[in-house]
């Protein structure tokens, strides 16, 4: 999960603690191998975001408005299949776009069946204080 994203000095999204230290829904969560759990079935006994939410990312700062967070999971008994994955937030202030990307490769895991995923992001991004940047950024968001 990304926890912290500050541009110009800002957060765009929820930090873990408010200014009153309590803890809070906060950062990208990103659901892999899927963002909500099936109810029914071999997947209902996972956590209800997949597992990448608790994963430990590598990070690498690629530029100074673009960063990716990447890793690879742990086959389990409930879920065998082994994937890379690469999570790539940029930021343009020029044309005002804040994009998430996620790619996932298969690695050789000695399953045959096709691993099944269905990923997606749940960003809690920040309205409480004044922020150009911000204000520009979250309408386009939502149209899209």
């Amino acid at each position: 999960m990304v926890t912290r994203l500050v541009y110009g000095g800002q957060d765009l999204i929820y930090p873990e603690t408010g200014k009153n230290g309590k803890k809070r829904k906060c950062g990208i969560l990103t659901g892999l191998p899927y963002l909500e759990r099936p109810l029914t079935g071999r997947f209902s006994e996972m956590s209800q975001y997949g597992w990448l939410q608790d994963e430990v990312l590598d990070f690498s700062r690629e530029s100074e408005n673009v960063g990716s967070f990447f890793g690879q999971n742990k086959p389990t008994k409930l879920y065998p299949w082994q994937l890379e994955y690469k999570i790539t937030v940029s930021i343009n202030p020029d044309t005002c776009s804040f994009v998430l990307d996620l790619d996932v490769i298969r690695v050789d895991d000695g399953v045959d069946l096709p691993a099944p995923i269905n990923p997606g992001f749940q960003p809690y991004f920040c309205g409480d204080s004044f922020n150009p940047l911000r204000n520009i950024i979250l309408p386009r968001l939502m149209m899209k």
